[in-house]
């Protein structure tokens, strides 16, 4: 979203007396959408939310989840709320996000320049969970914006992803779950859903309709779409073994 003050330009700071900035305008708008204990603040915006099923629980509780680990490839002391153990997994994947990805206004170089911004550039992103409808929630986050009542804003929807999952009994998760315990002798560790998105899941259900999951071959901190992100050769080949039996037992032929 974009805000402008009423000023053609950059004024000298002075000027905040008398003129609006649009550095303020992006911070209210912001401020506006979350308060400090993660409680987003859009009307309607978690009316679709719901938490895990019994059977997803126990399966989040088999998988596993170690806080100190998780913190330590996060690089944080605490999660937010003060969440921990498997209630830590359920905020990650059953609560959405509201999120500032991005705000740029003003000047932030070095030394001192005391401008009132006549311009700023505010961007946000929402992590939805299923049953969430990205066309619903931007039509409540512009209406949470224009309620505010300031002017000279331009609320902008840059793209959308409908949120999906595939229902553990599904016979893609059977041929999944099949063939990763044929494969590696560990076996599958289970998530109901993922913490990431992708346009995969959502496609096939929306334009084919037949449930989509996801799976990794990689190993343990493999530095996904970090700087130097690896495989091992022996985890590709037990990747290219996985998602051969993976479609043989799709096929029903294995």
């Amino acid at each position: 979203m974009r805000t402008s003050g009423s000023a053609v330009g950059d004024l000298h700071s002075a000027r905040a007396r008398l003129v609006e900035g649009a550095a303020w305008k992006a911070v209210w708008i912001a401020a506006s959408m979350k308060d400090r204990d993660e409680n987003i603040l859009i009307k309607g915006f978690n009316d679709d939310v719901t938490g895990p099923t019994p059977e997803e629980r126990r399966m989040l509780e088999e998988a596993g989840w170690d806080d100190a680990q998780q913190m330590a490839e996060l690089g944080v002391g605490r999660f937010l709320t003060g969440v921990t153990g498997v209630e830590a997994a359920v905020r990650l994947l059953y609560k959405p996000t509201c999120n500032i990805s991005g705000l740029t206004t003003g000047y932030g170089g070095p030394g001192s320049k005391t401008v009132l911004p006549a311009k700023a550039l505010l961007k946000m992103d929402f992590r939805l969970v299923p049953r969430q409808d990205p066309d619903d929630i931007f039509v409540k986050v512009k209406r949470r914006i224009d309620g505010l009542g300031i002017d000279g804003v331009e609320v902008r929807k840059l793209g959308a992803i409908p949120p999906s999952y595939a229902p553990l009994d599904s016979e893609i998760s059977r041929a999944v779950i099949g063939a990763a315990r044929a494969v590696y002798p560990q076996g599958p560790a289970l998530r109901p859903r993922g913490d990431a998105s992708g346009k995969q899941g959502p496609w096939l259900a929306a334009k084919l309709g037949v449930a989509g999951v996801s799976s990794s071959i990689g190993p343990p901190n493999w530095r996904g779409h970090a700087t130097n992100e690896f495989i091992t050769i022996g985890h590709y080949l037990d990747g290219i073994k996985y998602v051969a039996t993976i479609y043989a037992k799709y096929a029903g032929v294995a």
